[in-house]
């Protein structure tokens, strides 16, 4: 089963779309505007009414190509029960490690069990994965999976930013002059992030603001440009995964 957590990310559907083109028919899309940790739990309740062992967990501004079958057979053949490996965050200019993961049953039925293992703050993957990493098999590989952080609409790039300041992400992470060579929208996007966290300096959650008033102009990604919004990431996927010596 491969779920996708989406929160009116503009490339929900495409992203799916992306998994659907690599083969895997059996998908779940939580697309609400409830919490992190909610989503999860719907994933958890409907994963286990499955006979499924595995999973793959996605979010919605993830494009996904071939590294995650490399990533499933480690997974499998090693018995992991959490595998992350690697993907391209367009924003931080970066590889980092991250969504997607390779989650096995237990994972998940831990969850059900005790769903304080994961707190409702501003990682709580994180801090789940903290929690139960003595009672499960959990690794990070260099497998290159995915792209991150393209294609989207102005206020979901401003609360993901907004979140990493919370976290104290930047400026480790990021690069002032790559940030402001992204196109405008991205540049504003940014901005408004920087103004929000300048004036509030508290924010104890990870759930989604409403900087919707950045969004006007944009408008859904059309589905009959899907195969050739593919086939041109496929291509810049190829192009990073080239770069670098990585699986």
């Amino acid at each position: 089963l491969v779920a996708s957590f989406c929160t009116r990310e503009r490339t929900a559907d495409f992203g799916m779309f992306c998994i659907e083109k690599l083969g895997f028919k059996n998908t779940l899309q939580i697309s609400n505007d409830l919490g992190f940790k909610e989503k999860y739990l719907q994933f958890a309740e409907t994963g286990l009414k499955t006979d499924c062992e595995y999973f793959i967990r996605i979010d919605g501004d993830h494009f996904i190509y071939d590294g995650i079958f490399d990533l499933l057979n480690v997974a499998i053949s090693e018995n992991y029960d959490w595998l992350t490996g690697v993907i391209y965050d367009y924003v931080m200019n970066n590889y980092r490690g991250g969504t997607p993961q390779i989650l096995s049953r237990k994972v998940l039925e831990l969850l059900l069990e005790d769903n304080s293992l994961m707190p409702d703050r501003q990682k709580p993957e994180s801090e789940f994965s903290i929690n139960i990493k003595s009672r499960t098999k959990m690794g990070d590989v260099k497998i290159f999976t995915a792209l991150h952080e393209y294609e989207q609409l102005p206020s979901k790039v401003c609360n993901s930013f907004l979140n990493r300041l919370y976290r104290n992400h930047y400026p480790r992470l990021y690069n002032d002059d790559y940030l402001r060579s992204l196109p405008q929208h991205y540049v504003n996007a940014l901005s408004a992030a920087f103004d929000f966290y300048s004036s509030n300096r508290s924010k104890v959650s990870m759930d989604f603001l409403n900087f919707e008033y950045l969004d006007s102009g944009f408008y859904p990604i059309d589905p009959a440009s899907f195969n050739d919004l593919y086939e041109r990431h496929r291509l810049e996927y190829e192009r990073i995964r080239s770069k670098v010596k990585i699986g």
